[in-house]
């Protein structure tokens, strides 16, 4: 079996961005990438298209200075259209140190449900292992604690990064839509990928 290619992940530093990996509050991120072969790199250079030639990921870790130029800007998103990823980490500042504010995140709704009409809803099974991911991570127990009651099926992640690359969302729903372009545009709108037909 051959080894995945590492993804490259590129923090930009050059907009007195507040988030990076080597920063010793997010240590832990920093170990979770590189045990899941990911790569990650900084700049403090412009942002142009020559520095996303190798690069799978742009993380903007909260801009202080949002002085981004049209270049820049157009860098950016020409990159996200060819298929790059592109994560913008937005802190809440002095809330978030004040105010013991947190933010959660986890990878899908809690149930595999869909509306079936007005004020009906068709839930088919409850989501197992759920990941849930809190940032700042120091406080995942103590902001999961009460969820996994309302919600048992909550499984604890050790950062919202965890969370985001466990989403399986990119790799079921796009896959098996393709293969079944056909079926889908005969269906007429009724075609339930997954939940009533297996994918």
């Amino acid at each position: 079996m051959s080894t995945p290619k590492p993804i490259e992940v590129l923090f930009d530093t050059g907009h007195n961005d507040e988030v990076a990996p080597d920063e010793p509050e997010l240590s832990k991120l920093g170990e979770l990438l590189k045990k899941n072969t990911i790569n990650f790199n900084f700049t403090k250079n412009p942002l142009t298209p020559d520095l996303f030639e190798n690069c799978h990921v742009l993380v903007l870790g909260n801009p202080l200075d949002a002085a981004f130029t049209s270049d820049e800007i157009s860098a950016i998103v020409s990159f996200v259209k060819s298929g790059g990823g592109l994560l913008f980490v937005k802190i809440l500042g002095d809330e978030i140190r004040d105010k013991k504010l947190s933010v959660v995140e986890n990878i899908t709704l809690p149930y595999a449900c869909r509306v079936k009409g007005p004020a009906l809803v068709n839930v088919s099974r409850l989501i197992q292992g759920n990941f849930c991911g809190v940032f700042p991570s120091k406080r995942t127990n103590e902001i999961l604690e009460p969820l996994m009651q309302l919600f048992p099926s909550i499984k604890p992640a050790e950062n919202i990064l965890e969370v985001a690359f466990y989403n399986p969302n990119v790799l079921l729903h796009p896959v098996a839509s393709l293969f079944n372009i056909g079926r889908i545009e005969y269906s007429d709108g009724e075609f339930y990928l997954c939940w009533r037909w297996s994918c």
